[in-house]
This record gives structure tokens, sequence and C-alpha cells, in this order.
């Protein structure tokens, strides 16, 4: 449902947030990845700008809630991936992952009530270093259109200060 649950990746091979976000737009706006399993060469360019990685994309549940992507630079390992994503799924499913993934899917996101700071009404985290971040669904008071634009402006307004290149801030606390 277009959220990166996990990613396992060769510590010599970063994918870059907007490489990670072209994948999550291309799975998410697309119907033809709803039967079986998909290959196809992806041009990710932070990763590399002048080549391709080739993409093994197949749902793990028949409602289309779980995508697993196996990505390889080698164009014909179809068949290896194929066995890849049999052996994942086998793991997931002793372990009872894929039922765990239903069952998030089914609840909403966590509320800022969840946290257990009285007063607090919204936060966002970020680590820079696994470029990640987090933070709860809108509640009261930015269920309005107008109150969440001016909480974007602030958010706007911080992520300029944390990544000014002349800034060594390691980390800001607004009211």
């Amino acid at each position: 449902s277009g959220r990166l649950v996990s990613i396992c990746r060769m510590k010599e091979h970063k994918l870059d947030t907007k490489d990670l976000q072209i994948i999550l737009n291309f799975i998410t706006t697309s119907s033809s990845f709803d039967a079986g399993e998909t290959w196809l060469p992806l041009c990710l360019p932070h990763f590399n700008p002048e080549g391709f990685l080739h993409a093994h994309i197949s749902y793990l549940d028949d409602n289309l809630n779980t995508c697993l992507v196996l990505l390889s630079a080698d164009r014909d390992a179809f068949f290896q991936m194929s066995e890849a994503r049999a052996k994942v799924v086998a793991k997931m499913e002793k372990y009872g992952c894929l039922e765990a993934l239903r069952v998030a899917h089914k609840t909403s996101m966590y509320t800022v009530g969840r946290i257990g700071i009285p007063d607090l009404r919204y936060f966002m985290y970020m680590s820079k270093n696994n470029s990640q971040f987090t933070c709860p669904e809108f509640t009261v008071p930015y269920l309005e259109e107008v109150a969440r634009e001016r909480l974007y402006g602030k958010l706007q307004k911080l992520h300029g200060q944390i990544h000014n290149p002349a800034s060594t801030l390691k980390l800001i606390h607004a009211r």
C-alpha cells in the first residue's frame, strides 16, 4: 500500500531514497504487477544513471497488499530471483511474518496519542544515516486542510534548517 516495510541490501550497494520512491511509485500506480511474477529493467538514476537494475516484482498475498521486490544487476536472473522469492515466502510463512503483515495492513498508522507524551500534537523523526523517517497520522488539530498547511510550512522550515549545507545541526526541537 505504498509503504516500505523492510529493505535488505549488501553494504556496498545503497539505494537512495529517491530511487526507492521511484520503485514504490512505479508499483503502486500500475496494475500490471497484479498477476504472478514480473521481470523488468529499471533505471534508478541515483544508483546508476547509465545502467539498469532488473526487478522481480510479485505480491505475497491475494489482496495485493504486500509486494516483494528483488533487484539484480543480471538481466538473466529471473529464475534465480523466482527461487529466491519462494525461499523468502517460505521463511516468512514459517515465522508468521505474512500474518503479521496482514494484521498491520488492517490497522491504521499510529497516532501521536500512542506515544504517551502529554500535550504532544505531532512529531516527525528522521534518521539521516538510514534515510528514513516516521510520523503519526493526522489527528486533531490537523484534521482540517488549513491546519495541515500551517504544519507543512513549519516542517519545510525545519527541513531547510537541517539540510542547509552550512549547518552542523544534529537535532532540532521546535515548539
